[in-house]
């Protein structure tokens, strides 16, 4: 009797998608990274200020909204 195939055996499609999301992350850090440091316009009012996670946090967030168009 053959058991059930073993949970973490990925796929090829996830084995694609780690591929791309290691190889492209340094260039999501370095958009992260000049998204801060280029001044963008603030909306005049009491608005309270979002807070923001570490680059590497903004950069993952930026590839998983990103990479799966891909595929």
């Amino acid at each position: 009797m053959k058991s059930a195939p073993h949970s973490h055996i990925l796929t090829k499609r996830e084995r694609d998608f780690r591929v791309v999301f290691i190889m492209s992350f340094p260039l999501f850090v370095v958009g992260a990274l000049a998204e801060r440091m280029i001044p963008q316009s603030r909306p005049v009012g009491p608005m309270p200020r979002r807070r923001r996670g570490s680059i590497f946090a903004e950069a993952k967030a930026a590839a998983y909204r990103t990479l799966p168009y891909a595929f």
